[in-house]
Protein backbone atom coordinates (compact mmCIF):
# COMPACT_ATOMS: atom_id res chain seq x y z
CA UNK A 1 0.00 0.00 0.00
CA UNK A 2 1.04 3.58 -0.90
CA UNK A 3 1.71 5.93 2.02
CA UNK A 4 1.48 9.77 1.68
CA UNK A 5 4.91 11.11 2.26
CA UNK A 6 3.96 15.18 1.88
CA UNK A 7 7.18 16.54 2.98
CA UNK A 8 8.84 14.78 -0.24
CA UNK A 9 6.08 14.87 -2.50
CA UNK A 10 6.21 17.16 -5.91
CA UNK A 11 4.06 19.82 -5.29
CA UNK A 12 0.59 19.92 -8.10
CA UNK A 13 -0.25 22.54 -10.12
CA UNK A 14 -2.19 25.53 -8.34
CA UNK A 15 -5.77 25.85 -8.50
CA UNK A 16 -6.85 29.22 -8.69
CA UNK A 17 -9.66 30.44 -6.01
CA UNK A 18 -12.77 30.62 -8.32
CA UNK A 19 -11.69 26.68 -10.11
CA UNK A 20 -11.07 25.09 -6.78
CA UNK A 21 -14.15 26.37 -5.40
CA UNK A 22 -15.78 24.99 -8.21
CA UNK A 23 -13.87 21.54 -8.13
CA UNK A 24 -14.99 21.16 -4.43
CA UNK A 25 -18.59 22.74 -4.34
CA UNK A 26 -19.09 19.67 -7.06
CA UNK A 27 -17.74 17.00 -5.57
CA UNK A 28 -20.03 17.74 -2.77
CA UNK A 29 -23.25 18.10 -4.27
CA UNK A 30 -21.81 14.77 -6.23
CA UNK A 31 -21.63 13.13 -2.54
CA UNK A 32 -24.89 14.71 -1.50
CA UNK A 33 -26.40 12.79 -4.10
CA UNK A 34 -25.27 9.55 -3.72
CA UNK A 35 -25.75 9.48 -0.06
CA UNK A 36 -29.49 10.72 -0.82
CA UNK A 37 -30.70 7.43 -1.36
CA UNK A 38 -29.09 5.64 2.07
CA UNK A 39 -30.94 8.78 4.06
CA UNK A 40 -34.33 7.94 2.03
CA UNK A 41 -33.98 4.42 3.33
CA UNK A 42 -33.11 5.20 7.15
CA UNK A 43 -35.53 6.62 9.40
CA UNK A 44 -32.95 9.30 11.80
CA UNK A 45 -30.66 9.51 9.57
CA UNK A 46 -27.60 11.68 10.66
CA UNK A 47 -26.85 15.37 8.93
CA UNK A 48 -25.01 14.57 5.18
CA UNK A 49 -21.85 16.82 6.32
CA UNK A 50 -17.97 16.36 5.52
CA UNK A 51 -15.93 15.51 8.12
CA UNK A 52 -12.31 16.53 7.48
CA UNK A 53 -8.97 16.67 9.42
CA UNK A 54 -7.04 19.64 9.87
CA UNK A 55 -3.85 19.41 11.37
CA UNK A 56 0.00 20.87 11.11
CA UNK A 57 2.60 18.07 11.25
CA UNK A 58 6.57 17.98 10.86
CA UNK A 59 7.89 15.95 8.13
CA UNK A 60 8.38 12.92 10.66
CA UNK A 61 4.41 13.37 11.01
CA UNK A 62 4.97 14.80 14.92
CA UNK A 63 2.16 17.33 15.68
CA UNK A 64 2.72 17.61 19.56
CA UNK A 65 5.18 17.07 22.12
CA UNK A 66 3.73 16.56 26.15
CA UNK A 67 0.17 18.07 24.89
CA UNK A 68 1.63 21.29 23.14
CA UNK A 69 2.20 22.10 20.08
CA UNK A 70 6.41 22.18 19.40
CA UNK A 71 6.13 25.44 17.03
CA UNK A 72 4.18 28.48 16.37
CA UNK A 73 3.55 29.15 12.43
CA UNK A 74 1.57 32.91 12.18
CA UNK A 75 0.49 32.28 8.68
CA UNK A 76 -0.51 28.97 9.58
CA UNK A 77 -2.61 30.00 12.42
CA UNK A 78 -3.99 32.55 10.17
CA UNK A 79 -5.45 29.62 7.70
CA UNK A 80 -6.88 27.85 10.60
CA UNK A 81 -8.81 30.48 11.40
CA UNK A 82 -10.09 31.35 8.14
CA UNK A 83 -11.18 27.89 7.24
CA UNK A 84 -12.64 26.82 10.08
CA UNK A 85 -14.39 29.95 11.17
CA UNK A 86 -18.27 29.28 11.29
CA UNK A 87 -17.88 25.89 11.25
CA UNK A 88 -17.90 22.83 13.97
CA UNK A 89 -14.35 21.75 15.74
CA UNK A 90 -14.38 18.51 17.74
CA UNK A 91 -11.26 17.57 19.81
CA UNK A 92 -10.20 16.07 22.31
CA UNK A 93 -9.79 17.56 26.04
CA UNK A 94 -5.56 17.73 25.89
CA UNK A 95 -6.40 19.48 22.70
CA UNK A 96 -8.92 21.98 24.13
CA UNK A 97 -6.85 22.66 27.08
CA UNK A 98 -3.60 23.17 25.22
CA UNK A 99 -5.68 26.32 23.03
CA UNK A 100 -6.84 26.70 26.66
CA UNK A 101 -10.35 28.17 25.85
CA UNK A 102 -12.82 27.51 23.17
CA UNK A 103 -12.24 29.37 20.08
CA UNK A 104 -14.82 32.12 18.76
CA UNK A 105 -17.22 31.90 15.65
CA UNK A 106 -17.09 28.49 15.62
CA UNK A 107 -18.91 25.33 17.65
CA UNK A 108 -16.64 24.17 19.77
CA UNK A 109 -16.83 20.37 20.73
CA UNK A 110 -14.67 18.55 23.24
CA UNK A 111 -14.56 14.66 24.07
CA UNK A 112 -13.31 13.58 27.08
CA UNK A 113 -14.07 10.33 29.22
CA UNK A 114 -14.41 12.65 32.66
CA UNK A 115 -17.94 12.59 33.33
CA UNK A 116 -17.78 15.71 35.39
CA UNK A 117 -15.39 18.21 32.91
CA UNK A 118 -16.12 21.38 32.20
CA UNK A 119 -15.31 23.39 29.53
CA UNK A 120 -16.47 27.14 28.98
CA UNK A 121 -18.71 27.68 25.81
CA UNK A 122 -17.84 24.09 24.71
CA UNK A 123 -19.96 21.39 24.53
CA UNK A 124 -19.11 18.70 26.59
CA UNK A 125 -19.28 14.64 25.18
CA UNK A 126 -18.30 11.67 26.16
CA UNK A 127 -17.52 9.63 22.92
CA UNK A 128 -17.14 10.72 18.91
CA UNK A 129 -20.83 9.67 18.35
CA UNK A 130 -22.00 12.01 20.34
CA UNK A 131 -19.65 14.75 19.02
CA UNK A 132 -21.01 13.90 15.97
CA UNK A 133 -24.98 14.22 17.05
CA UNK A 134 -24.12 17.71 18.77
CA UNK A 135 -22.90 19.06 15.19
CA UNK A 136 -25.56 21.80 14.00
CA UNK A 137 -28.10 20.23 12.33
CA UNK A 138 -27.42 22.01 9.05
CA UNK A 139 -23.60 22.18 9.53
CA UNK A 140 -21.79 21.51 5.85
CA UNK A 141 -17.99 20.61 7.21
CA UNK A 142 -17.42 19.68 10.61
CA UNK A 143 -13.30 19.90 11.62
CA UNK A 144 -11.21 17.25 14.21
CA UNK A 145 -8.60 18.85 15.24
CA UNK A 146 -6.50 16.76 17.24
CA UNK A 147 -5.31 14.97 19.18
CA UNK A 148 -3.64 11.96 17.78
CA UNK A 149 -6.23 9.22 18.96
CA UNK A 150 -9.25 10.98 17.22
CA UNK A 151 -7.00 11.76 14.44
CA UNK A 152 -6.23 7.93 14.33
CA UNK A 153 -9.86 6.74 14.98
CA UNK A 154 -11.18 9.10 12.36
CA UNK A 155 -9.00 8.86 9.33
CA UNK A 156 -10.20 6.12 7.35
CA UNK A 157 -13.83 7.62 6.91
CA UNK A 158 -12.27 11.25 6.77
CA UNK A 159 -13.69 13.23 3.63
CA UNK A 160 -10.50 15.72 3.19
CA UNK A 161 -7.75 16.63 4.76
CA UNK A 162 -6.29 20.08 5.14
CA UNK A 163 -2.61 19.28 5.90
CA UNK A 164 0.66 21.82 6.77
CA UNK A 165 3.82 20.48 6.57
CA UNK A 166 6.70 21.60 8.08
CA UNK A 167 10.04 20.49 5.71
CA UNK A 168 12.02 19.72 8.98
CA UNK A 169 12.15 16.59 11.81
CA UNK A 170 11.15 17.91 14.89
CA UNK A 171 10.85 15.69 18.41
CA UNK A 172 7.51 14.72 19.90
CA UNK A 173 5.57 11.98 21.54
CA UNK A 174 1.96 12.64 19.40
CA UNK A 175 2.03 11.48 15.48
CA UNK A 176 -0.59 12.45 12.69
CA UNK A 177 -1.78 8.71 11.28
CA UNK A 178 -0.38 7.60 7.82
CA UNK A 179 -3.13 7.40 5.29
CA UNK A 180 -3.55 5.49 1.52
CA UNK A 181 -2.37 7.88 -0.72
CA UNK A 182 -4.59 5.59 -3.02
CA UNK A 183 -7.89 6.79 -1.39
CA UNK A 184 -7.44 10.46 -1.69
CA UNK A 185 -6.57 13.37 -4.50
CA UNK A 186 -4.88 16.28 -4.01
CA UNK A 187 -6.73 19.29 -5.12
CA UNK A 188 -4.55 21.75 -3.38
CA UNK A 189 -0.74 21.60 -3.16
CA UNK A 190 1.53 24.89 -2.05
CA UNK A 191 5.16 25.93 -0.61
CA UNK A 192 4.69 29.01 1.52
CA UNK A 193 7.90 30.44 1.70
CA UNK A 194 7.61 32.79 5.16
CA UNK A 195 9.84 33.07 7.59
CA UNK A 196 9.03 29.04 9.20
CA UNK A 197 8.44 28.16 5.24
CA UNK A 198 5.90 25.52 4.64
CA UNK A 199 3.98 23.32 2.27
CA UNK A 200 0.24 22.90 2.52
CA UNK A 201 -2.15 20.28 1.09
CA UNK A 202 -5.80 19.75 0.48
CA UNK A 203 -6.19 16.04 0.01
CA UNK A 204 -9.91 14.84 -0.91
CA UNK A 205 -11.35 11.39 -0.55
CA UNK A 206 -11.94 10.22 -4.12
CA UNK A 207 -14.82 7.81 -3.38
CA UNK A 208 -16.46 9.60 -0.30
CA UNK A 209 -18.16 7.27 2.02
CA UNK A 210 -20.47 9.36 4.00
CA UNK A 211 -20.64 9.00 7.43
CA UNK A 212 -24.02 6.86 7.90
CA UNK A 213 -24.26 5.07 11.71
CA UNK A 214 -22.15 1.80 10.56
CA UNK A 215 -19.58 4.32 10.32
CA UNK A 216 -16.72 2.77 12.90
CA UNK A 217 -16.20 6.23 14.24
CA UNK A 218 -19.75 5.86 15.46
CA UNK A 219 -19.55 3.36 17.79
CA UNK A 220 -18.93 4.73 21.46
Amino acid sequence: MKRVSPSIKPAAPWYGAKALAQKVALREEKKKQNLKKIYQEKEGGVNVMLISHIVAMASNRVIGDKGEIPWKIPGEQKMFKEITMGHTMIMGRKTYEAIGRALPGRTNIVITRQTDYAAPDCIVVHDLKSALQSCPSDESEAFIIGGGQIYQATISSADRVYLTVLPMEVPGDTYFPEFSESDFEVIRSDFIDAIVPYHFYIYERINGNGWVESSPMLQP
